[in-house]
């Protein structure tokens, strides 16, 4: 693949039927893993939408977190420089015992999101690639009496009775570096049974890895034609 996909972001919500989010047990919880010799969250919150153990980050716009829900548990990471495999080893090491904690009896649905930055090989502005390489505007967006600052394109796949799982993808400029296209799989999965939830999350996981950096990088490569002198 010419293309070097850069993953910045995971998040994974596991989603269960509505029940009250109790702090006792997450604070527990929380003082079990701090106390062990590897902790994994340094921070204990209790927030109007639950309750999130972070850790401090000191770049702009990171996110290390799990949250606790009300209906479902959200694992997040956006810009801490985790690869697909630490991520996945994280959920799977944390969810029997925060299944234990929230007291769940099943899962509803696995929610998967992975964001990802390409680098274009024949143009360095993405901003300019999608508007002439991709939706070949010419003086149609003179309509707006302005230039957008952000472009970008929203699909969006149903499952079939093959392959159930439901894709989101976007395609857009990305404001912090015209030269990087941004890629993002919001994907939907089937639930699957409690004591086989860490393994159905790597494999959602490593699908929507596959779906944003294989298959909407080979679409995106197919407009990225040399450009003409």
């Amino acid at each position: 693949m010419p293309y070097a996909p850069r993953t910045i972001g995971y998040q994974c919500d596991l989603l269960h039927p509505p029940v009250p989010v109790d702090p006792a047990p997450l604070q527990r919880l929380h003082a079990r893993w701090y106390e062990s010799k590897r902790p994994t969250y340094a921070n204990f919150q209790i927030a109007p939408e639950g309750v999130i153990l972070s850790n401090p980050l000191p770049a702009g716009g990171a996110v290390s977190h799990l949250a606790f829900l009300h209906d479902r548990l959200q694992f997040r990471e956006d810009l801490t420089g985790l690869s697909l495999d630490e991520y996945a080893e994280r959920i799977a090491g944390l969810l029997a015992a925060c299944v234990e904690a929230r007291g769940i009896q099943l899962f509803l649905a696995q929610q998967i999101a992975i964001r990802t930055l390409i680098n274009l090989r024949h143009h360095t502005d993405s901003r300019v690639f999608l508007r002439q390489a991709m939706f070949r505007f010419r003086e149609e967006l003179d309509a707006f009496g302005r230039s957008p600052q952000l472009l970008g394109l929203r699909l969006a796949f149903p499952g079939d009775e093959k392959d159930p799982s439901m894709h989101v993808l976007r395609i857009e400029s990305f404001h912090a570096d015209a030269r990087s296209l941004f890629l993002e799989d919001q994907a939907t999965f089937p639930p699957a049974a409690l004591p086989h939830a860490a393994a159905a999350a790597r494999i959602a996981l490593n699908s929507a890895y596959r779906f944003t950096t294989e298959r909407a990088v080979r679409f995106v490569a197919s407009f990225d034609a040399r450009q003409k002198a």
